[in-house]
């Protein structure tokens, strides 16, 4: 079992937020993003990317739409 990360960026391609930085058992997992940042400021309405990366190496992202 490897880390897992779970990173939102923005529209520019930085670090919003890193929602998940531990190691997760294999399984079914949610987490939900606020709208926040790392400091707990109320990030704008936009276009974001969630970007899922496992201990095994595999990637995934996918494009939200933020809408306040």
């Amino acid at each position: 079992m490897g880390n897992t990360e779970l990173v939102i960026y923005n529209i520019n391609g930085r670090t919003v937020k890193n929602l998940v930085n531990s190691a997760i058992p294999g399984g079914e997992h949610s987490v939900s993003w606020d709208g926040t940042d790392e400091n707990g400021q109320s990030v704008g309405s936009g276009i974001y990317f969630c970007q899922l990366r496992s201990g095994s190496g595999t990637s995934e992202s996918r494009r939200m739409v933020l809408v306040k």
